[in-house]
């Protein structure tokens, strides 16, 4: 299975995941939408005399290949102490050791130096399933003072007050988040740290950001999901009122949208699932307008699906094409990208 194959996989399985969970039920937790393989005991480079792992001299794909099954290539405490010894133990390098190594300790760190960093915050709330309700408050409270922009912190707090059954809470902390305008998920450091962990254990440079971006967690993904799932309970039963439903299929609509700009599709899942959300919030649209961007979004996922089946990136020996495709996909996002590495593959 390339790297493209495991992609439409995942697609099909978020896409699934995104049907159920915006059906009627009980609203999902806070959860990672993606999380990131199991780690296996892979040894990216051999061991250079000195205790270091240089990065190799040319792009050799075998740990890519070894993720399309399944497997990350595992960093070592040795290769987790020398990357914070070098580069320093700022928020994003913090998590980028726990987001690779699965070692709780790394995220406790993280929020005892820098409980005031979003990214922390973010990463916190999203990785505490058994947190109480009173330390969840605390950190949303702290989130949203230090990020007042940003309306992750508010789409958060809604999804939590749909989980305990506060809709009216819950849709007005939406409507809230959907009036900030600084949408940020903290992904560019986290793939720059996730990157130069990978290099520090001796992979490749190219390769090290293929999988500091393909291991990015998105548990915001399953945030979304969880919010709309609790806005279309409000829309089906047939007491409620016209403003109610209105209301929630506005929302569910302008969600949807906010999840298809650069920062939440910067890969294809993220983009995915705000066509769901969208489609779902439709409703609150005009007939005419239902139907145009109805075959819009159909027309959309017909692209992804060609795209993901007809472009390889670990099959090109053109490193500097497979470096501008990487820079694409941070800067612009993995669809983009892929349109981009098409027309140069032809």
């Amino acid at each position: 299975m390339n790297l493209r194959r495991l992609a439409i996989f995942l697609c099909i399985v978020i896409a699934i995941i995104a049907w159920s969970l915006l059906s009627p039920g009980t609203p999902a937790p806070i959860t990672n939408a993606a999380p990131p393989a199991e780690a296996a005991n892979i040894s990216p480079g051999e061991t250079a005399p000195d205790g270091n792992q240089p990065a190799l001299s040319k792009v050799e794909w075998k740990h890519i290949r070894a993720f399309e099954t399944g497997v990350v290539p595992k960093v070592t405490l040795a290769d987790c102490e020398r990357f914070l010894a070098k580069h320093g133990e700022t928020p994003a390098n913090l998590l980028a050791v726990f987001d690779q190594t699965g070692d709780r300790k790394w995220l406790e760190r993280a929020l005892a130096t820098f409980p005031d960093s979003p990214a922390v915050l973010f990463s916190v709330l999203a990785e505490s399933p058994d947190a109480t309700a009173e330390q969840r408050a605390a950190w949303l409270d702290k989130f949203k003072s230090v990020d007042p922009n940003n309306p992750v912190p508010w789409l958060l707090s809604a999804n939590l007050l749909f989980n305990g059954n506060r809709p009216e809470e819950a849709m007005a902390e939406a409507s809230a988040a959907l009036d900030r305008p600084a949408f940020y998920t903290y992904s560019s450091e986290r793939i720059a740290a996730a990157r130069a962990l990978f290099e520090e254990s001796g992979l490749h440079p190219l390769e090290a950001e293929l999988l500091g971006t393909m291991t990015l967690k998105m548990p915001l993904l399953g945030v979304a999901m969880g919010i709309s799932k609790g806005l279309q309970l409000l829309k089906a039963p047939e007491t409620a009122e016209a403003s109610t439903i209105a209301d929630a299929g506005r929302i569910q609509y302008n969600l949807g949208r906010m999840f298809q700009t650069p920062e939440a599709s910067r890969l294809i899942i993220g983009q995915l699932v705000g066509v769901a959300l969208e489609t779902k919030g439709l409703t609150s649209r005009p007939p005419d307008f239902q139907e145009m961007r109805t075959a819009q979004l159909e027309a959309q996922k017909a692209e992804i699906k060609t795209l993901t089946q007809a472009v390889q990136i670990t099959d090109s020996s053109n490193e500097k094409q497979v470096a501008e495709y990487l820079r694409r996909l941070r800067t612009e996002g993995e669809l983009p990208a892929l349109r981009w590495l098409k027309a140069q593959q032809k």
